[in-house]
């Protein structure tokens, strides 16, 4: 998707994915080290969990990278993971609802969903600016974007869906989601 984005892809996505394993051991690898170093086998809270005889198995006190911060003693830790973890969920959500909304939006204006999706910011014109080109016609020397603006409609519609998520919160979400499976299955009958 960020790839019919960048000027030169074949060099910076490439580079970009070179970085993927690094990331990798890095992070994944080197915390469960990190960890496995701060909290002994022994430890009681990790102990205690596992026995069954400590309160906390199945939540985020079990975590051993929880266990780990409460063993170093630093307070303020804790808060910092959390506004990390924060970080990175509204970072994951900001990615996916750019996707959606620009392959909603290349949908529209191939024909394959409704016209009112072309709709920018930009005024609502959908010109020659926004046509699909074929690589032929692109030169080597292009760097004129193919979009203006934010296809408004597509992103309205791409966030329905996660505001759809906060019906969890009723006690009565069993229900909405009973309908909405009921919604797709009987969309999967029609189609």
């Amino acid at each position: 998707m960020v790839a019919a984005e960048a000027k030169r892809p074949r060099i910076y996505i490439k580079n970009a994915f070179k970085t993927v394993y690094w990331r990798f051991g890095i992070f994944f690898i080197g915390g469960a080290l990190a960890v496995g170093i701060v909290i002994p086998y022994n430890d009681k809270t990790l102990v205690g969990i596992l026995a069954g005889t400590s309160t906390g198995a199945g939540t985020a006190a079990a975590s051993p990278y929880v266990i780990a911060m409460q063993n170093l003693g630093i307070g303020v830790l804790p808060n910092i993971v959390n506004a990390l973890m924060v970080t990175s969920i509204f970072s994951a959500g900001n990615t996916y609802t750019y996707c959606a909304t620009r392959s909603l939006y290349g949908l529209a204006l191939e024909g394959r969903a409704p016209k009112f999706l072309r709709y920018c910011t930009n005024g609502g014109k959908h010109t020659d600016q926004h046509k699909l080109w074929k690589p032929s016609e692109i030169s080597a020397n292009t760097t004129t974007r193919y979009f203006a603006g934010v296809p408004l409609y597509c992103f309205l519609i791409v966030m329905i869906f996660p505001f759809l998520s906060f019906l969890s919160v009723s006690s009565s979400s069993n229900v909405v989601l009973t309908w909405l499976v009921d919604l797709i299955t009987a969309g999967g009958i029609i189609d």
